[in-house]
């Protein structure tokens, strides 16, 4: 069966993507550079993060997978099926207005 057809509630896994994806740039900006991401309150950037779901071992729950993080990605393929995602993610990066805007805040 697909995760879908097993009653895992979409919700539940939304709330884990977002809590991976917290911790991962918390974890990169915990140490100064090189190691890590430096702080600056005007520093604005746009990443890619490739994720995957896989099955626990007793297969029931769902569990985020971080395969890799990239800055500055081709944003191709997000321009074909969301045409306004630059105006989205300017207007959220530059203008922190996020009102109408398709964006999960991530706090």
């Amino acid at each position: 069966k697909q995760w879908y057809q097993r009653r895992v509630r979409g919700t539940d896994v939304d709330k884990k993507f977002c809590k991976m994806i917290k911790e991962c740039f918390e974890s990169a900006s915990s140490l100064p550079p090189p190691r890590g991401i430096a702080h600056s309150a005007q520093s604005r950037a746009i990443y890619a993060l490739d994720m995957m779901l896989k099955w626990n071992d007793d297969k029931t729950e769902m569990v985020p997978q971080l395969l890799e993080v990239n800055f500055n990605p081709d944003n191709q393929r997000a321009c074909q099926y969301h045409p306004n995602f630059y105006n989205h993610c300017l207007k959220t990066l530059l203008c922190e207005d996020i009102d109408g805007i398709p964006v999960t805040e991530i706090s």
